[in-house]
């Protein structure tokens, strides 16, 4: 297992387990090893399967990316596996930072016409936009090239304010990177993408960023203190 920073530069080379026996039907216990990579870091992975005599040998394993997508997407390092096709990211490399993203604010991803649609940054309790966002983007001029913290919540609500019956449903506190000039785009993790709204209530998409680790549940009232640039909510009823 070979880590290498972004630049190509040998982090670590470790040999993480060997297994040599002789007989009939002979299992290597499950091994789990846990490695992290720097911000535009890679690893090489080495496995070598070798049989005596011609028999009959097999192996298999799988890698678990934890706060980063599945599909290695360009959107920092969220904590998303989305698994669907409508991402609109897949196969795609983050050679030039978020410029294959539109500039909007909030905005979602259309399968059917193959492209970004801009939601409405102004929108409000009484006039919330119509679809989900798949994303958030904002540009943090004196965070550039930095590993960031994001939390991302989603609540419902059917009375206005002040006298507002709020209640989060989904928090997650996620990973995520701003590019050479500051910009960021957080993806919104698929599972706070389909909030059921059984009495047509309004959702509320909130994104804060931070520099340091925080953390946040459902039961907090209150975002954590000393967010980078507030908090931005954009207001949803489909």
């Amino acid at each position: 297992m070979k880590t290498f920073s972004k630049d190509g530069i040998l982090i670590s080379d470790n040999k993480v387990a060997s297994f040599n026996a002789a007989g009939y039907d002979l299992w290597e216990q499950t091994i789990k090893y846990v490695f992290e990579l720097p911000q535009g870091g890679y690893a090489e992975i080495a496995y070598d399967l070798s049989v005596w005599n011609r028999n009959y040998g097999n192996g298999n394993g799988s890698i678990y990316v934890n706060d980063r997508p599945k599909s290695f997407s360009p959107v920092g390092y969220t904590s998303t596996v989305d698994s669907s096709n409508q991402s609109g990211i897949e196969n795609q490399q983050q050679d030039d930072g978020y410029s294959i993203y539109p500039s909007y604010q909030w905005f979602y991803y259309s399968d059917a016409s193959k492209q970004y649609i801009q939601l409405s940054d102004l929108s409000t309790f009484d006039q919330p936009v119509k679809n989900v966002p798949n994303y958030h983007r904002d540009n943090l001029a004196d965070q550039k090239n930095k590993e960031l913290w994001a939390v991302v919540e989603v609540g419902k609500q059917t009375v206005t304010l002040p006298n507002s019956d709020y209640i989060a449903v989904a928090t997650q506190v996620v990973r995520a990177a701003t590019d050479s000039n500051g910009d960021i785009v957080l993806g919104i993790p698929f599972d706070m993408r389909a909030i059921s709204t059984p009495n047509n209530e309004t959702l509320l998409y909130t994104v804060a960023y931070y520099s340091k680790e925080v953390s946040k549940s459902s039961k907090d009232t209150d975002f954590p203190a000393g967010s980078l640039n507030g908090k931005h909510t954009i207001y949803v009823r489909s």
